[in-house]
């Protein structure tokens, strides 16, 4: 249910009892506090290379140190490129020389996002060495700022039958941070596959009639969530719905099914849903369809696909000085190097994976839910 129809019910109900009145205004109070206007600022991650798919492809390293220490001092460098725009656009000192958010930035978010196989080592990681990495990846997310949101896409994953699944994690900063792991729902014939396509994961095959679920259970007992839905919070107390497709995933509209299940559940029908929805697209190269479209602005992490040339999103200012640069590339992998470009800035000689470049778009406000039936603009 939508939080107009609520608002309506409310003041319906005050008329015949002042307790209910007084339930209403702090019904009301927390609504306005959830609606408030959110803002992004988004950093997009691309090789611009569709035969550059992480490391899955022999890419080879000029360093030495194993796959795990470099993917890992990989996604540490993104989460301080991260960092140092958000601190540079919406942060101050305190006394204490510690980063806090300005006055009026507590609803602004810095959002870093990949696309598509980006994290892709050699073979697919086990089971063990994928949980390992989650644990890597939540120490190191306690460095970020609130209101700071990654975007890691994607991972490739064996389960205990032998299956590739392809695993993305949405991570939060804050006190403390979050982390939101799913897999990819349905699997492409030119996904990475390792020379072993007929394990690919795929909960429903293409044409299938089958309804979908957010979570299944494998023959061999592990547990896959698919559910790329749910609502985050900022610092100020604002929510949003936050909906990730991965690749094929958005063209068969697994989000915008994941959305009109909940709007239409019988089980939570006082479910509270905000009224700012954010559409992410992941991929190696797919066109965003119209019929999919849940809300008024999508923003696509693709190879060949740009935010500014293809969807004309207006570039952000580059806010990243030599000194915040030097912060960012850590000292064990000295070579890498951080360029200015026209939409952001390139990097040389990363820890893992191909040279990238990183667009940096304009703040922007969140997104709002298309009227039924209305078109994509």
């Amino acid at each position: 249910m939508h939080i107009d129809e609520l608002i309506e019910t409310y003041l319906y109900l005050t008329k015949s009892s002042p307790s209910i009145q007084k339930l209403s205004d702090r019904k009301q109070k927390a609504l306005t506090t959830i609606n408030q206007d959110i803002f992004f600022r988004d950093i997009i991650v691309s090789t611009k290379d569709m035969n550059s798919l992480g490391e899955s492809k022999n890419q080879t390293s000029q360093y030495l140190q194993p796959t795990k220490d470099r993917l890992n001092g990989h996604i540490s460098s993104l989460f301080n490129v991260a960092n140092e725009d958000h601190r540079a656009n919406y942060c101050e000192k305190d006394f204490g020389g510690n980063f806090r958010l300005k006055p009026g930035k507590e609803n602004h978010i810095t959002r870093l996002a990949m696309s598509e196989f980006s994290l892709y080592i050699s073979k697919p990681l086990s089971l063990m060495e994928y949980t390992a990495l989650n644990n890597d990846i939540l120490a190191m997310a306690a460095t970020l700022e609130p209101n700071v949101h990654i975007l890691l896409s994607s991972f490739s994953v064996t389960d205990k039958q032998g299956q590739i699944v392809n695993m993305s994690i949405y991570v939060e900063g804050g006190e403390p941070p979050k982390m939101h792991s799913f897999s990819k729902n349905t699997a492409s014939i030119v996904d990475v596959d390792y020379g072993n396509k007929s394990q690919l994961f795929t909960q429903q095959k293409i044409g299938s009639t089958t309804s979908k679920v957010d979570a299944i259970t494998t023959d061999s007992g592990d547990n896959i969530y698919t559910g790329s839905v749910f609502e985050v919070q900022t610092v100020g107390g604002a929510v949003y719905t936050q909906t990730i497709d991965v690749c094929l995933d958005h063209v068969l509209g697994h989000s915008k099914d994941q959305i009109n299940r909940r709007i239409s559940s019988t089980v939570a029908p006082d479910e509270i849903i905000p009224k700012q929805i954010e559409q992410c697209v992941t991929s190696a190269w797919v066109d965003l369809s119209v019929n999919s479209m849940i809300g008024d602005k999508v923003l696509h992490a693709d190879p060949i696909r740009s935010m500014h040339y293809n969807y004309n999103a207006t570039l952000g200012g580059k806010t990243l000085n030599e000194d915040a640069k030097k912060r960012i590339v850590s000292s064990d992998f000295p070579q890498m190097s951080i360029m200015d470009n026209d939409s952001g800035y390139k990097v040389l000689n990363p820890p893992f994976g191909a040279d990238y470049y990183i667009e940096v778009l304009a703040e922007r406000p969140a997104g709002k839910y298309l009227p039924l039936h209305s078109k994509w603009r």
